[in-house]
């Protein structure tokens, strides 16, 4: 039994393509070829499958799913709004690979933006209809994709900001937007596929699932060169460095000062000063390479402890 695309008709926001074109280009193929909105090249009379299925599916993080609640919080509407990803002072970042939709690294956040042929309502009937397995799995990663939406933009300022970062074509109107996405807000978790039963995604969590789970180093390189990632590999082992750096120069000054016990005044107060500034810098020191892994500590416990809760 075919499925009825989740939208009315006329709430299509894509009329570029009707119905009667799909089914007179695979019928006739010396007519003029009509091609996906949004891809001029992409022609209705042509097997789409392998194409939409490179634009759409996440099995890349459908595999790593079951971890999922070890990294984020395991709710599909766990997604800032466009607004809000700017006040949290990340950039929003164009990316067309599906398994990068609404995964951010520290200052930014990728984003896949909305493709036309999705909101036409000739395209879900004859294309995401069938009830083979292929079908249905690129039907739900539709879903999916665009439940996420009805999360990105929720205000006219969130509208604006995806007209300006070309997330949606400029022509749209607000409120007919709206309409067409609400009709996915009420999709069901079993509807979509596992990825996006969960909203945004770290990616340097993403990195260590996958290096963990042996499927490579990287679920996605960031920087493009060595010395970034150096960069940020090696801060760790410089604070730690710098910490026993202290210590030592702190030990070696005490060791000194014990040498000059004699000393005749004023160099004695000196002395003095200087055996217990050094004194005072060794607890310091203690006590803050005792407190930094503590804090760690505490705060992965913290979020393990939600993550099990909202688990089970």
């Amino acid at each position: 039994m075919l499925a009825e695309p989740p939208f009315a008709e006329n709430a299509q926001l894509n009329t570029d393509l009707s119905g009667d074109e799909v089914i007179n280009c695979s019928l006739s193929p010396y007519i003029v070829l009509q091609s996906l909105p949004g891809h001029p090249l992409r022609f209705v009379a042509v097997d789409q499958t392998a194409f939409l299925q490179k634009e759409l599916l996440v099995d890349r993080l459908d595999k790593l799913s079951s971890l999922f609640w070890l990294l984020a919080t395991p709710e599909h509407s766990h997604i800032s709004a466009l607004h809000y990803q700017k006040v949290r002072g990340r950039e929003l970042v164009i990316s067309e690979a599906p398994d990068l939709h609404l995964v951010w690294y520290y200052d930014r956040v990728f984003i896949k933006p909305l493709p036309l042929y999705l909101t036409n309502y000739a395209f879900w009937k004859h294309f995401l209809s069938g009830d083979d397995p292929g079908t249905q799995a690129l039907r739900k990663a539709a879903k999916g994709y665009l439940r996420s939406y009805c999360y990105l933009i929720c205000h006219e300022s969130d509208f604006n900001i995806a007209v300006e970062k070309k997330l949606i074509p400029r022509g749209w109107e607000f409120h007919k937007l709206l309409n067409f996405l609400e009709h996915f807000r009420s999709i069901a978790d079993e509807e979509v596929p596992p990825r996006f039963r969960y909203g945004e995604l770290r990616l340097s969590r993403l990195n260590f699932i996958v290096w963990l789970r042996g499927m490579g180093f990287f679920y996605h390189k960031v920087y493009g060169q060595y010395g970034p990632l150096l960069a940020s590999t090696v801060a760790p082992f410089l604070f730690i460095f710098a910490l026993l750096s202290i210590i030592l120069a702190a030990m070696q000054v005490v060791l000194a000062v014990q040498q000059l016990a004699d000393v005749p005044p004023p160099w004695n107060t000196f002395v003095e000063v200087s055996r217990w500034f050094s004194v005072v810098c060794l607890v310091f020191s203690a006590l803050t390479g005792i407190f930094v892994p503590i804090l760690i500590v505490i705060l992965l416990l913290r979020e393990l402890v939600y993550a099990i809760r909202h688990h089970l």
